[in-house]
C-alpha cells in the first residue's frame, strides 16, 4: 500500500525487497554539488542533483547526489556594467548614504538593472596590509532612485594581508529594483566587474572605459591584430557550416492524442505518455526534442515546476530533467536536442513526469505534448494517427456522397466501410487496454484514500473565532448573506492593528470529541472562506504546517491536509502575511474531519443529537388537548361563537355527525364491544405468557448467555441510552442507540448507519466496490478493474 509522505518528498513504493523508497533532490552551482549546495529550492541554480535512498531523511552531502546541468538556468553576460569613469571615491554607509573622507574607496553610479534578475559582481585586488575592514557592498533602489531595504555587504577579515585576492558574488535583484550602486572599501586599486547572468567571465572594461583605458588607447593595433584575410573568413565559414550539418528539424510528432490536457487533482506531482516504446522503436541513437504547453493551477507560494522521468520507482530511460518557472497561463516549453540513456534495466517504463512541490497548491497542468526527431523544436502538430482520426468523418461523409449506385461500386464500398470498422475496432481494443493498464495503476492509489465526514467542532456554524493580539479595532457581523453558498447565515469579521501573524483561530474545546491530533493519523481541514479585501491576503494554516493563501476578492472552500503529530491542537489559523495587516472576510462552515479526501459539510454528530432532543423537549412541553379547550372554552369570543353556532345549519350538521361517532363508539359492533372481547384475549394471553415464564425458567443457562453478549447502558441523558452486542473478551462491538448502528473495533468507532446512510471511516474492500453504475472489482491478479453497470 502507498504510504503518504506530507511535503516536499515523493514516495515510491513496492520496490524489489518491500520498502518504500524516496526521491530527494538539491540544488548548486557546481557540477560536483560543491558550490551553494543547498537541499531548498533555489532559482537560477545551475544544477541539480538527485538519488533515490530507502531513508526518509534527506542527506547533506553532495557526494551522494547525482548533478544534471539545468541549461535552462545558464546565463552568460560579458559586458561589465561597472562604469570607472563615473565611479566616486565614497563607500556606502549602513543608512544607504555615501560616506567619504577615507582612502581606498570606490562606489559605482547609479547602474541600470532587470527586477528578479541575477547578475555577478567580481573583485581582483590586492589585500592592503596597513588597512582594515575590507568590504564590498551593493544597495538596491527603485525608479525614483530610493533604497529598497538595507544596505547588503560581505567582509574580507579573515583574508591574508598584502595577497592577491579573487571574489565573485552573485547578486539577485529584488522584483521593483531599477537601480543599484555597489562598490568596496580599502579595495580601490583593484579591478572590478559587474556583469548580467550567473556565470562569471573574464575581466573587460565598461565600454564607456574604454577610451581611458591603457589596453583599448592603441586601437588601430587591436584592429590590425584581426584576421581579415579570405582564409581565415573561409575558416569561419567551414565551423558555421559544420554546425548548420549538425542540427535536424523533425516536425513529425511520434506522441499519439498529444493535445490531452493533464493534470493532478490530490497531489502536485503526475505521469502522462511513457515514451520508452517511442525510443525503443525509432532507436536509442537518435537525437530527440521535446516541446509542451504548460502552466500551474496556483503559483502563490511557488511556481517552479519539474519536469522529468519517473514511474514511481525509477526510470528506464533518463531523458529530460529540467526545472521551469510557470505562470497561471499556458505558455510554450522546448527542451532540445536530448538523447535517452539508460537508467534502470529492471524498469519497462519510461514516463513523462511533472512535479510542483507537495502541499504548495502548485498544481501542474500540461497539454500538446509534442516528440519529435531533431536537434529543433517546431510548432505543435498532432501525430499521423491522431490527423487520420480526425478526418475521419469527413472522409466517411465524403464516401457517402461519392457511393457508385451500380452492385460493383456500392460492393466496394461496403468493403472499404468494413475495413474502416475493424480498423476502428481494433483502435478500441487497444485503448481499453490502455485504461486497464492507467486503472490498475490507480488501484495503489483508491487503497489509501480514507473520506473526512465525521466533522469534529462542535457548533461548527455558530461558533467564533478567537482573536488574538487585538485591543480594539475590530468588528464581527452575523447572519452576512453570501448568494454563492447560498446562506443567510455566514459570519462576517474585519478588522486592523493585531500584534501577531496568527490574528484569530477556531480550536477544539473541552467539549469537542477530540482536543489534540493522533500521531500519524491523517486530518482534511476545510471552511468557506470570502476575502472582500481589495490588496491583502488572507492565508489558513491547518496547526500542523501546510497554509493556504485566499487572495484578494477571493470566494473559495479552503481545503488542508496534514498528518497529526499527537501534541498539536486540531485548530485552523487565520493569518495574514504581516501583523497588523488589515481584514476583512466572511466564513461559514469550518470542518476538521480525520481522513485524506474532503467531503461535504456536515454538522458533527453530536450536534444532530442535540437538535433532535431540543425538537423532543419542545413537543414535551406542548399544551394537552384539555388544557387547550379549557383555555379556548372560557373565552367570551368562543362563549358568542357557540351561541351563533347553535342557531346555524352548521351545527345541524356537527350534531348529526356526532351521532354517528356514537354508533361508532355504543353501537352493536362498536369499540366498546370490541374492547370487551380484546379483555378477554387479554386474559388468554396472560395464560400463554405463564406458560413462556416457566419454560424461560428451564432454559436459564441459555438466557444467562445470551446476556452476556447483550447488554444495555445508560447514559446522563435518556436519549444516550443504548443495546451493546459483543463479548466483553473481544473488541468487536455493535452499538443500537442514539439514533444510529455503530460498529466499533477497541473502542474506537469504524463505521455506523444513520439516516438510512452508511458512514464508512476507515475500510478495506477486498472484493468489490460499486458507486452508483460504477464498480470497482478485484480481478484477484493483483489488479482491479472498474466497469459500469447499466
Amino acid at each position: 500500500m502507498t504510504r503518504v509522505i506530507s511535503r516536499g518528498e515523493m514516495t515510491i513504493a513496492n520496490i524489489s525487497d518491500g520498502r518504500d523508497s524516496y526521491l530527494h533532490r538539491a540544488w548548486s552551482n557546481s557540477s560536483d554539488g560543491g558550490l551553494d549546495f543547498t537541499t531548498k529550492f533555489v532559482e537560477d541554480m545551475r544544477f541539480i542533483g538527485t538519488y533515490v535512498s530507502d531513508n526518509e531523511k534527506q542527506s547533506n552531502n553532495p557526494k551522494d547526489y547525482d548533478w544534471t546541468p539545468l541549461f535552462d538556468n545558464v546565463v552568460v553576460g560579458g559586458r561589465n556594467l561597472f562604469i570607472r569613469s563615473t565611479a566616486t571615491e565614497q563607500f556606502l554607509n549602513t543608512n544607504n548614504i555615501p560616506g567619504t573622507g577615507d582612502e581606498q574607496n570606490l562606489l559605482s553610479d547609479f547602474i541600470q538593472v532587470d527586477e528578479s534578475t541575477s547578475y555577478i559582481y567580481q573583485i581582483w585586488t590586492k589585500i592592503d596590509g596597513k588597512l582594515l575592514q575590507n568590504w564590498s557592498a551593493w544597495t538596491f533602489y527603485d525608479k525614483d532612485k530610493k533604497p529598497i531595504g538595507a544596505r547588503n555587504s560581505k567582509y574580507y577579515g579573515n583574508t591574508p594581508k598584502d595577497s592577491e585576492t579573487y571574489d565573485s558574488i552573485v547578486i539577485k535583484t529584488p522584483e521593483n529594483a531599477k537601480y543599484i550602486r555597489i562598490g568596496s572599501r580599502y579595495l580601490k586599486n583593484g579591478k572590478f566587474k559587474f556583469e548580467k547572468g550567473n556565470v562569471p567571465t573574464d575581466w573587460s572594461p565598461a565600454p564607456e572605459d574604454m577610451a581611458t583605458n591603457d589596453d583599448f588607447k592603441d586601437t588601430s593595433t587591436k584592429i590590425s591584430k584581426l584576421e581579415q584575410d579570405s582564409t581565415g573568413f573561409k575558416q569561419t565559414v567551414a565551423e558555421v557550416s559544420s554546425k548548420v550539418d549538425g542540427m535536424e528539424i523533425g516536425s513529425v510528432n511520434l506522441i499519439s492524442d498529444s493535445d490531452k490536457e493533464w493534470t493532478g487533482y490530490s497531489r502536485e506531482f503526475f505521469t502522462t505518455f511513457d515514451l520508452a516504446p517511442i525510443f525503443e522503436k525509432y532507436g536509442l541513437d537518435k537525437t530527440y526534442s521535446l516541446s509542451l504547453d504548460l502552466k500551474s493551477k496556483n503559483t502563490s507560494k511557488t511556481n517552479v515546476i519539474q519536469v522529468y522521468m519517473q514511474n514511481g520507482s525509477g526510470t528506464k530511460y533518463s531523458f529530460v530533467n529540467k526545472t521551469v518557472s510557470v505562470t497561471e497561463s499556458y505558455k510554450r516549453y522546448k527542451f532540445e536536442s536530448l538523447k535517452p540513456l539508460i537508467s534502470k534495466k529492471d524498469e519497462t517504463k519510461a514516463l513523462l513526469a511533472f512535479y510542483g512541490t507537495y502541499d504548495t497548491g502548485n498544481m501542474p497542468v500540461v497539454k500538446n505534448i509534442k516528440l519529435e526527431i531533431g536537434t529543433k523544436s517546431t510548432d505543435w502538430t498532432p501525430a499521423i494517427d491522431d490527423m487520420a482520426t480526425q478526418n475521419s468523418l469527413s472522409e466517411s461523409n465524403k464516401k457517402i456522397s461519392s457511393l457508385e449506385q451500380t452492385a460493383n461500386g456500392f460492393k466496394q464500398e461496403v468493403e472499404q466501410v468494413k475495413k474502416d470498422n475493424q480498423a476502428n475496432k481494433t483502435q478500441i481494443e487497444q485503448t481499453a487496454k490502455e485504461v486497464t493498464s492507467k486503472l490498475s495503476s490507480v488501484e495503489k492509489k483508491v487503497d489509501g484514500i480514507e473520506i473526512g465526514a465525521t466533522n469534529l467542532i462542535l457548533d461548527s456554524t455558530g461558533r467564533h473565532i478567537g482573536l488574538y493580539g487585538f485591543n480594539g479595532g475590530w468588528d464581527k457581523t452575523e447572519n452576512v448573506t453570501v448568494d454563492e453558498w447560498k446562506t443567510k447565515k455566514a459570519h462576517g469579521f474585519k478588522g486592523k492593528g493585531s500584534t501577531k501573524q496568527i490574528f484569530a483561530t477556531f480550536n477544539t474545546n473541552k467539549g469537542d470529541p477530540e482536543k489534540v491530533t493522533k500521531n500519524g493519523v491523517s486530518y482534511v481541514h476545510s471552511i468557506y472562506i470570502k476575502n472582500n479585501h481589495e490588496k491583502n491576503n488572507l492565508i489558513l494554516s491547518n496547526n500542523m504546517g501546510n497554509n493556504v493563501w485566499v487572495k484578494p476578492k477571493e470566494i473559495k472552500r479552503v481545503v488542508i491536509y496534514g498528518t497529526g503529530t499527537g501534541g498539536a491542537h486540531l485548530q485552523l489559523n487565520f493569518m495574514t502575511d504581516k501583523a497588523g495587516d488589515e481584514i476583512d472576510f466572511v466564513y461559514f462552515k469550518p470542518m476538521i474531519a480525520e481522513g485524506t479526501v474532503v467531503s461535504d459539510w456536515h454538522p458533527a454528530p453530536e450536534d444532530v443529537l442535540n437538535e433532535i432532543d431540543v425538537l423532543r423537549k419542545d413537543v414535551e412541553f406542548k399544551l394537552t388537548p384539555d388544557e387547550i379547550y379549557g383555555m379556548v372554552s372560557s373565552s367570551s369570543e368562543y362563549q358568542e361563537y357557540m351561541s351563533d353556532m347553535a342557531t346555524s345549519e352548521e351545527f345541524d350538521e356537527a350534531r348529526s355527525e356526532l351521532d354517528k361517532l356514537h354508533d361508532v363508539m355504543d353501537g352493536e359492533n362498536g369499540l366498546v364491544t370490541r374492547f370487551g372481547k380484546f379483555e378477554q384475549t387479554t386474559n388468554e394471553f396472560g395464560v400463554t405468557l405463564g406458560d413462556i415464564v416457566q419454560q424461560v425458567g428451564s432454559n436459564n443457562k441459555e438466557i444467562e448467555d445470551m446476556l452476556h453478549f447483550m447488554t444495555f447502558k445508560r447514559g446522563e441523558k435518556p436519549n444516550d441510552a443504548f443495546m451493546s452486542i459483543g463479548s466483553s473478551a473481544d473488541s468487536m462491538e455493535v452499538r443500537i442507540g442514539r439514533g444510529k448502528i455503530s460498529f466499533f473495533d477497541g473502542g474506537v468507532e469504524v463505521a455506523y448507519f444513520s439516516k438510512q446512510q452508511l458512514y464508512i471511516k476507515k475500510g478495506i474492500m477486498t472484493d468489490s466496490f460499486q458507486v452508483g453504475s460504477h464498480i470497482f472489482e478485484n480481478k484477484g491478479n493483483g489488479s482491479t478493474v472498474l466497469t459500469f453497470s447499466e
